[in-house]
């Protein structure tokens, strides 16, 4: 009976004096460090091998080619455009991608900025400390009037 108690008493003792759970949460974090660490140790190779590729002209050459559409002297460039009704996969080079090939957009009070009146927009008046903003010295239709009517947090 008292090997049977001094076996519970010791079971309990360890059982509360060692931190199992501490254990175990630091078990789970070295594994899931060593997984961060290999998937960054292949990152790392990969990028190894990229910058031994970018060593080379030829691999400089074929990325300025395909990334920036450049072309060495002499050469010249014919972009070749799909049939009026062709529908293919937007790439990055096409047009529809391209933010260059958009038209600009419009302000949204374009009549106001076109015509020259400001109807419905206000510009603030001679208090604002800007030259000819509501002063008369620049005219209803001055140049700074017209900037200050165009811009939309005066509104």
């Amino acid at each position: 009976m008292l090997l049977g108690a001094s076996v519970v008493v010791s079971a309990v003792v360890l059982a509360t004096g060692l931190p199992v759970a501490g254990l175990m949460s630091q078990r789970h974090q070295l594994s899931t460090q060593s997984a961060a660490l290999a998937s960054l140790r292949q990152e790392n190779r990969a990028l190894s091998n990229e910058h031994q590729l970018l060593g080379s002209n030829a691999e400089i050459e074929r990325l300025a080619r395909e990334d920036y559409q450049l072309v060495t002297p002499g050469q010249t460039v014919y972009e070749v455009l799909p049939p009026a009704g062709a529908t293919t996969g937007a790439s990055r080079t096409s047009p529809a991608s391209d933010p260059g090939f958009k038209p600009p957009v419009a302000p949204a009070n374009a009549a106001t900025l076109v015509s020259g009146t400001g109807g419905s927009s206000t510009a603030p008046s001679g208090g604002s400390g800007l030259p000819g903003a509501g002063s008369g010295t620049a005219g209803a239709g001055g140049f700074v009037a017209r900037v200050l009517r165009s811009l939309e947090f005066w509104r």
